[in-house]
């Protein structure tokens, strides 16, 4: 008697589980494979002349705009906290930044840096490509979090390092 209760209880408990994890499985839409995990990670596309780089970043968002704008801090702080490593070699794997916690050492000012998009909007801008033809260019996706978007930009290296010299960060 005692085991058909707990078979019972079982069930119940059982019953729940499956019917979110089908509903789940079977209602959610298809994402795009080709944007697996390892094809969101930053891309250094090449430097120009002039020492700015072109490079590939992605940002997710609940909305397009906040996505692009993620996909532009994303771009800084590899550049800035640990280098490009993947893509082209001409952006360099060295970071801006030598020291380990740098972000988590200047905490302050790298908050208020990212969350003021005038100050570093002056460093990194989405190449003229993308602004023309935004579908072309980039890669949308949706995903659990909202949507998954690529950018190509250029990022002033040269600048953003005499701007974080200048305000004592090395």
């Amino acid at each position: 008697m005692v085991s058909s209760k707990k078979h019972i209880q079982m069930k119940k408990l059982l019953f729940p589980f499956l019917a979110v994890f089908i509903l789940t499985t079977a209602c959610s839409k298809k994402v795009n494979r080709n944007i697996g995990t390892n094809n969101l990670e930053i891309h250094c596309l090449g430097k120009n002349s002039d020492g700015t780089l072109n490079i590939r970043s992605w940002g997710t968002a609940r909305k397009l705009k906040d996505a692009i704008e993620e996909a532009k801090k994303n771009a800084l702080r590899e550049v800035i906290f640990t280098g490009v490593k993947n893509g082209s070699t001409s952006c360099g794997i060295v970071p801006l930044l030598l020291s380990v916690n740098a972000e988590r050492n200047h905490e302050s000012f790298f908050a208020s840096f990212f969350s003021n998009s005038e100050v570093y909007n002056q460093f990194v801008t989405i190449t003229q490509d993308n602004i023309n033809n935004a579908r072309k260019y980039t890669t949308t996706a949706h995903s659990a979090q909202g949507i998954v978007h690529s950018i190509d930009v250029s990022i002033n290296k040269l600048g953003l390092k005499e701007y974080l010299k200048s305000k004592g960060i090395k």
